[in-house]
């Protein structure tokens, strides 16, 4: 079972010199105000590399209390491989496998001695936050969410490269509408022009010399095959690059030491194969690259070849052309005319080229968009079926509801960027297409240009449609916006009534309770979703003692057969109810805190009276106005 199973602080500023022992159940800390608990948590906390401080957060927190001390934290792994994590004020965690102390990066082992951690108010912020409230159900489905959720960013990488082809390739085609347009009546312009042909030129001559031109047309062509032919094994090369590149990355990031696993022989054996199996692509990609290479070279030797042909091919064609002395002027802007038909033909096949290939980016874009759709269902799928399985443990009293990318602020944020500038007043349109539509649906009506569907939004009439899909047709924005992901919407309810024959009236939703009801709300989750070591400032906070004495304390009792829980509390009826197996008292004194007492329920039962309920004379007091017997 993973595990803290010690701290021990030598040299701080804040604490005498201590090493606290946990319990591998419930261990509650106590003290007065100032005594250092939530230091405590917080030491453990920055031992374990966790990255939530903010950087002058952490550094003053270490600078204060810290000092030039030593954090020392033992904790045993879900694997049950024991480490020993060491920190200091300057310096990262530096972790060590024991007993050998065999040093090994904190990286490699943080999913196995994971624990969660819950700062005092932390639980009520939850209940407030959409985000927040998604990460917790996440936790109980870390690993798969984990694989998902990679998987998908990976084919965002690839639409938004995808995106930068299109983008490309569609400047290009514009470029050569452009540079056409200015041969846009050569044809015409020649025909008319060879109507002038000078009488004194014959017909065997003016053959000989139409064929010599037609001729340096067809030259021009074969030199434009050779160019794109070695346009093509260039691309191919990079191709095979790009496509080894994800294989050598996940060797090196995923690849380590086979001993931090449970199964180590097998992944190791795992691990070897996946090695060698790259090795071998790596190789027999190496060997295509080397005989495209050698093609390529081919190929640069049949050009140079074919370039000498050319010089002497077009020596004879001036030669044909001074025969013509007398009629220089016609036969030259004839062939000038003759040039530019042949590279407007040339121009028009490139574009042709360009346009077969954006169609076919197009196409890839299409079923790229249909993978990244199913990894975002299958997230949402995943989730559904975690916040089914939780509703089962709760018995109807705390309901998890789920919507499909409900989260929508990033959209629109978007929209808000896309359309600003174009003369909309956009605010309350945003609100309207973000509720209407998802992102990509968004993307799609303005792809096919679909005025119509979005005109199915009141505030959005024909003009006013239509600006906004001339704004962003075509554009960076709407790409980036077909691509986007929206996180899925958690709602947590609590049942407050079971009057109503309208069940949805006799749940509320946590952003409509209270604070006390939100935690209540709350913290039954954070017990179901997680088996890492649980430890909470104040899980009583906003609490009340009834609900503590009723349901919490049951829920804890249970919670700690299955998993480590460490409460820092200033309610009695935690580890009391909850029949704490090790208790903690700190005590501030001369500047210093340090360990006042620590044993069971019964060896701290002094304590809990004198620092928890007010002193004996209190506690008796409030048995006698309740009217129960003192058995002090």
């Amino acid at each position: 079972m993973k595990k803290i199973k010690s701290i021990e602080v030598r040299n701080s500023r804040f604490y005498q010199d201590f090493r606290i022992e946990f319990s591998d159940k419930l261990t509650c800390i106590m003290g007065g105000r100032g005594t250092g608990k939530t230091t405590l948590l917080n030491f453990m906390k920055v031992a374990l590399g966790y990255p939530d401080f903010e950087d002058k957060q952490l550094g003053n927190l270490l600078r204060s209390n810290l000092g030039a001390g030593t954090i020392t934290l033992e904790i045993q792994g879900e694997t049950n491989q024991i480490y020993n994590l060491v920190k200091t004020l300057e310096d990262a965690p530096q972790s060590f496998i024991l007993p050998k102390l065999d040093f090994i990066p904190l990286s490699k082992i943080f999913n196995d001695i994971e624990c969660d951690f819950y700062e005092a108010g932390r639980i009520e912020e939850i209940g407030r936050s959409s985000r927040d409230r998604l990460a917790l159900i996440d936790k109980k489905i870390k690993n798969e969410i984990s694989v998902l959720m990679t998987s998908m960013k990976n084919m965002q990488i690839e639409l938004e490269s995808n995106a930068l082809d299109i983008k490309s390739f569609s400047k290009k085609i514009k470029q050569f509408d452009d540079v056409l347009s200015q041969y846009s009546d050569v044809e015409l312009e020649f025909e008319t022009f060879k109507k002038q042909k000078p009488l004194e030129i014959g017909e065997t001559e003016n053959k000989t010399f139409e064929d010599a031109d037609r001729n340096e047309g067809i030259r021009l062509q074969e030199t434009r095959f050779y160019n794109r032919s070695v346009d093509v094994f260039k691309k191919f090369q990079k191709d095979l690059v790009e496509t080894y590149r994800p294989l050598k990355n996940f060797i090196d990031s995923e690849t380590q030491n086979p001993e931090v696993f449970q199964n180590s022989g097998l992944m190791k054996e795992a691990q070897e194969l996946m090695t060698k199996t790259v090795e071998d692509i790596r190789q027999a990609f190496g060997k295509v690259a080397g005989m495209v290479k050698n093609k390529q070279n081919d190929l640069d030797i049949s050009f140079s070849k074919l370039i000498d042909i050319h010089t002497e091919q077009q020596a004879s064609f001036v030669t044909i052309k001074q025969q013509f002395d007398q009629n220089r002027e016609y036969i030259n802007k004839y062939n000038l005319l003759s040039k530019r038909i042949t590279d407007k033909s040339i121009l028009m096949k490139d574009q042709d080229d360009m346009g077969k290939r954006l169609k076919q980016v197009k196409e890839v874009r299409s079923q790229l968009l249909e993978r990244l759709n199913e990894y975002k269902k299958s997230i949402f799928g995943l989730r559904l079926k975690t916040v089914n399985e939780l509703n089962q443990i709760f018995n109807n009293e705390v309901v998890i509801t789920l919507t499909y990318a409900g989260i929508r602020d990033d959209f629109q944020e978007k929209l808000r960027s896309a359309l600003k500038g174009s003369g909309i007043q956009y605010n309350v349109i945003v609100l309207k297409i973000a509720e209407r539509f998802t992102p990509e649906q968004f993307a799609q009506v303005v792809h096919d240009r679909n005025a119509s569907t979005l005109m199915s939004i009141k505030e959005i009439d024909q003009t006013r449609a239509l600006l906004i899909i001339s704004t962003l047709y075509e554009t960076e924005l709407l790409y980036e916006i077909e691509t986007m992901y929206c996180d899925d919407l958690p709602e947590f309810k609590l049942k407050i009534a079971s009057d109503s024959a309208n069940l949805e009236n006799n749940y509320r939703r946590t952003d409509e309770l209270s604070m006390g009801q939100r935690c209540t709300t709350v913290l039954p989750i954070i017990f179901a979703v997680s088996t890492n070591p649980l430890i909470i400032d104040q899980p009583e906070d906003n609490l009340d003692n009834k609900y503590i004495t009723q349901s919490i304390h049951e829920t804890i009792r249970q919670q700690k057969t299955n998993r480590q829980l460490i409460f820092i509390t200033h309610n009695p009826n935690i580890p009391v109810l909850s029949d704490a197996d090790h208790n903690i008292f700190l005590e501030y004194e001369n500047r210093q805190s340090k360990i006042l007492h620590e044993g069971t329920i019964l060896e701290v039962k002094q304590d809990i009276i004198n620092l928890l309920e007010g002193g004996a004379l209190a506690f008796e007091r409030r048995m006698e106005t309740y009217g129960y017997e003192n058995n002090l």
